[in-house]
């Protein structure tokens, strides 16, 4: 009896003879060998797929049964979950409404009180002012602190400041500082920077007296983020805008030149100092040369100031007070100071 097959390669139809017992046989077509089965055992081949593709559906069967439960628990899980995020958040913006509402209601009372007590707001205005000078520095891409522009407005202010005026003041100067900055999409950050005066000297002084009564600063990076800060000496403006004083028999005016004769004793006596001693001591003899310049500096000052008190007609504590109150309120220095 003849026992039919294929080639596993070619597939072109083989047969061989049972009673011959052959275990393989040779394809005529690609040379191939090929296993020989017999009916039976081709039978059984055939049994055992049925079987395994029977267990594999009932195993898929049962896999998807219990696949169902498992996604249910877990949305249901999920919408619990989700319920808890958002209620939370109901709650906490809820509570933050409540406490606002709190707030403004104490704000409205206090506005109410304070206009039931003082009247009603009066107009803020602006005092006069003066634009002296305006810097404006422009960093490149390549600089170290990266693109960005500074607008620096130096402005002379006359007239009395307070919180309200001042906050007006500066809006309106920084209008003014934002529309001399570049407009550039390269600039990312921009910085306008706005000194007051009092009195022109001040400024004029140059950089050794730009220590300001207020600094204004207002940086934008990006854009839609404004950071503003304001110092605000109050002290010091008060010294600047303060009526003249007498004191011990000098008038203001007069005491600004004994400001001056003092600093200048100063010098004087520093430049005495260093000219006495100077190349007599090299390398590690410079210490005592520095001890020697600070004794000789007392001593030639101390001589200075007798002349001073001599001149003017006043103690030694006055020296301090007058000088001390020079430096707080700018007064105009000698040039020999500038130098």
């Amino acid at each position: 009896m003849a026992i039919k097959t294929k080639c596993t390669k070619c597939g072109q139809a083989l047969s061989v003879q049972d009673n011959l017992h052959y275990k393989s046989v040779r394809c005529p077509g690609c040379g191939k060998k090929s296993k020989i089965y017999t009916l039976l055992e081709q039978k059984q081949l055939a049994l055992e797929a049925v079987i395994k593709r029977e267990e594999i559906q009932k195993r898929t069967e049962i896999t998807d049964k219990k696949a169902f439960p498992r996604f249910a628990v877990l949305a249901v899980a999920s919408l619990l979950l989700l319920g808890i995020l958002i209620g939370g958040f109901l709650y906490y913006r809820s509570k933050r409404n409540a406490e606002r509402e709190k707030d403004e209601k104490a704000w409205r009372i206090a506005d109410a009180k304070w206009q039931e007590e003082n009247g009603e707001i009066t107009e803020i205005i602006i005092p006069d002012y003066k634009i002296l000078d305006d810097d404006i520095e422009e960093n490149s891409a390549f600089s170290f602190m990266g693109p960005s522009v500074y607008v620096t407005l130096h402005v002379l202010v006359k007239g009395e400041l307070s919180n309200e005026s001042l906050t007006k003041l500066l809006a309106e100067l920084v209008e003014k500082a934002k529309s001399k900055a570049p407009n550039k999409l390269a600039l990312p950050e921009k910085r306008y920077f706005i000194n007051l005066y009092s009195k022109e000297h001040h400024y004029d002084e140059g950089s050794g007296d730009r220590r300001t009564m207020v600094e204004y600063i207002r940086k934008i990076n990006p854009p839609s983020e404004d950071r503003e800060s304001i110092w605000f000496q109050p002290e010091l403006y008060r010294l600047h805008n303060a009526k003249p004083e007498v004191m011990f028999g000098l008038t203001e005016k007069k005491r600004m030149e004994l400001f001056k004769e003092i600093l200048n004793a100063q010098w004087s006596a520093e430049d005495e100092a260093k000219k006495k001693y100077w190349g007599q001591y090299e390398g590690n003899k410079r210490p005592a040369k520095v001890k020697k310049d600070s004794e000789f500096f007392n001593e030639i000052i101390e001589e200075y100031n007798n002349n001073i008190i001599n001149k003017w007609g006043i103690k030694v504590e006055h020296i301090e007070k007058v000088y001390n109150e020079g430096i707080d309120k700018y007064w105009p220095k000698p040039i020999r100071y500038r130098k």
